[in-house]
């Protein structure tokens, strides 16, 4: 599996990763589609959610979920 490089502003892969997998309850491998520089649809175990990276005022950043975690199709 190819890890996608996180946006210039900081929210890691490793972060997104672990997110993933606890957001879907998986822990076989994930895939990341990237849909811009800030946003990433995560998949694995016949489910996939959204994230967007954001970022304060100080220029950290972080991945957080944008979606609810859907179904899909096998």
């Amino acid at each position: 599996m190819a890890l996608l490089l996180a946006g210039a502003c900081g929210g890691t892969m490793r972060e997104l990763n672990t997110l993933a997998r606890d957001d879907l309850r998986c822990d076989s491998n994930l895939t990341f589609t990237k849909v811009d520089e800030h946003t990433r649809i995560a998949s694995g175990c016949g489910k996939e959610v959204t994230y967007s990276e954001q970022c304060d005022a100080n220029d950290e950043c972080h991945w957080v979920r944008d979606s609810e975690v859907r179904r899909t199709s096998l």
